[in-house]
């Protein structure tokens, strides 16, 4: 393990490698990535590794577009080879007020905007994708027949591998005991494997 970093990154899961690959791909250099367990191991290890478009604002909307196009290519634009078996059988939104569903008007319009495919469906148009759906008090739904999921651990590995290859430190069952700081300056972090001098802590 290094002693001396540029940036220290805390967390092993797909925002922390994803952060170290796009670092490092942007040409950042000495950067340590530090997990306590194994990659994956926390919160991307748990989830319901839904991958969706459908969001209300326009900001949210370009990250989950551009994230998307990313997971469409993954193999391409990381340069690796890693299959994160991403299904897009499509992601059902549903509405049991009409206030819900103005507002997924709203936010279609929104996704229209940026070519983002999802539809407006009826209660019945519901059904027809999901039969054993119970619709007795549902006022309607949003769907988008690219959305989907993908296998989160793949995903995550997919990025650590990438950064490896850009430089990037990975340290698995290497847990971050404090942060140390002098006059609200920055030193750097202190693990149960030795203390790592750094400028930023991710």
């Amino acid at each position: 393990m290094k002693n001396k970093a540029n940036v220290v990154i805390i967390g092993g899961g797909v925002v922390g490698c994803s952060i170290a690959y796009n670092l490092a791909k942007k040409g950042v250099k000495d950067v340590v990535l530090l997990e306590k367990s194994y990659l994956s191991s926390g919160a991307t290890g748990r989830c319901g590794a839904g991958v969706r478009q459908q969001w209300g604002t326009k900001q949210n909307c370009l990250l989950a577009s551009e994230s998307m196009h990313i997971f469409e290519h993954f193999e391409d634009v990381l340069q690796i080879k890693r299959d994160i078996e991403l299904k897009q059988k499509g992601y059902l939104l549903l509405a049991y007020s009409d206030k819900e569903l103005e507002q997924f008007k709203k936010n279609i319009e929104v996704q229209h905007s940026l070519n983002i495919p999802s539809i407006l469906l009826t209660p019945k148009e519901a059904k027809e994708i999901v039969p054993d759906l119970n619709i007795e008090k549902l006022v309607g739904a949003a769907y988008c027949a690219k959305d989907g999921h993908a296998n989160p651990f793949q995903v995550t590995l997919g990025y650590a591998e990438a950064a490896q290859r850009l430089g990037v430190e990975i340290n698995k069952f290497t847990e971050v005991k404090d942060i140390k700081t002098k006059n609200d300056a920055l030193l750097g972090v202190q693990t149960n494997k030795g203390f790592i001098e750094c400028k930023k802590v991710v």
